[in-house]
């Protein structure tokens, strides 16, 4: 098994969760500073050099702010890395599974997104990331598109935890009225990642907390 981004909230879980419950797989988990995803060369050589079973990637540029200002590192990571992980993963037989998001909608439908709903990204994030999937689609036939949302958990920054944490020092809490979304759990995901992994299902899922927008 290997996890890219390892370094971020969800490949950290995700490595964790399977060293503690799934001990008969072997997991080579790396962080950005140890593997920059949207290298080719690198790239190839790691996937080559490992032959792993499954790769996960976690790897990803989510500042959505940020984003409008680096579009250049937004599209190398959200959507060339992708395309560069699938043809690695093609040349040594080996299941990719991508993490998306559900920025790759516009919010305006009103109710639950369906696998089969079309995409219409409003910002660079958005974009970039459909930009891998597609990526993704087209380079190799055993793949998982896995889209989710609003992820928080133990690892790093987040929402929860920004939220939390000014209440603890009594502070007040100011948020945007015009973002909705299911706050996710890195430890659910990470669970459904470990059961989807062994198996066939490919093309695109949604997996989220239970909530009425996603």
């Amino acid at each position: 098994m290997l996890i890219a981004g390892a370094g971020g909230q969800l490949g950290m879980e995700l490595a964790a969760w399977l060293r503690r419950h799934r001990p008969e797989w072997t997991v080579h988990a790396y962080r950005r500073d140890a593997w920059n995803v949207a290298c080719r060369c690198q790239t190839e050589a790691l996937v080559r050099a490992l032959r792993p079973d499954a790769i996960v990637n976690c790897a990803a540029f989510t500042q959505v702010d940020a984003c409008e200002m680096r579009r250049v590192t937004a599209l190398r990571v959200n959507a060339v890395a992708p395309g560069l992980l699938a043809r690695a993963a093609e040349a040594v037989g080996a299941r990719l599974v991508h993490i998306s998001t559900d920025y790759v909608f516009d919010g305006e439908k009103g109710g639950c997104y369906v696998e089969h709903d079309v995409p219409r990204p409003l910002n660079t994030y958005g974009w970039s990331k459909l930009r891998g999937e597609e990526a993704v689609l087209a380079a190799w036939a055993r793949h998982l598109v896995v889209r989710t949302a609003w992820l928080y958990g133990p690892h790093g920054p987040n929402f929860a935890q920004r939220v939390l944490d000014r209440l603890r020092r009594g502070e007040p809490v100011a948020v945007v009225r015009d973002v909705i979304g299911p706050p996710t759990h890195t430890w659910d995901l990470a669970r459904f990642l470990a059961e989807v992994l062994p198996t066939d299902a490919t093309g695109i899922v949604h997996a989220a907390n239970a909530a009425l927008s996603f």
